[in-house]
């Protein structure tokens, strides 16, 4: 007798934690065509798994891997550029930033907005706001 198992498939990540600085880069560069929402997060806290539903739900609506990705980034390490990104209006500093998340909205190397705790629809909100549109497939543009 044979058993016949079904293999699942492994989960698909939802959020990818930031590693290095070149991992910075690299994901700074693909700003310029897609939306990131990086989750600043404390070393002693770890990045914010509440609104992980809500990504996977947006993830899961539509197809939008190329378009948007979400991303934690620990504080302590990435202090530096979260200083340079974050907009000027943000009432968080990072040496007395305690566990409430931040998450920072950018493009275009740059911050477009940002959210300060797990507001699931005010992230839906800005989230529908700023990504940027699907491409267009097989234009049809004359010569």
């Amino acid at each position: 007798r044979h058993s016949s198992k079904v293999r699942e498939m492994p989960a698909k990540q939802i959020v990818y934690p930031i590693a290095d600085n070149e991992a910075w880069d690299q994901w700074m560069e693909k700003s310029s065509g897609m939306l990131l929402v990086i989750d600043f997060h404390q070393e002693w806290c770890g990045p914010c798994e509440t609104l992980h539903p809500t990504f996977k739900r947006i993830l899961d609506a539509s197809e939008c891997d190329d378009r948007i990705a979400f991303l934690s980034a620990n504080l302590n390490q990435f202090g530096d550029h979260f200083e340079e990104i974050m907009p000027r209006n943000l009432p968080v500093k990072r040496e007395t930033h305690g566990c409430l998340p931040v998450f920072i909205l950018v493009k275009e190397k740059s911050a477009v907005a940002h959210i300060t705790g797990a507001n699931s629809p005010a992230m839906l909100l800005k989230i529908n706001e700023h990504m940027p549109p699907p491409a267009e497939d097989g234009g049809n543009e004359e010569d």
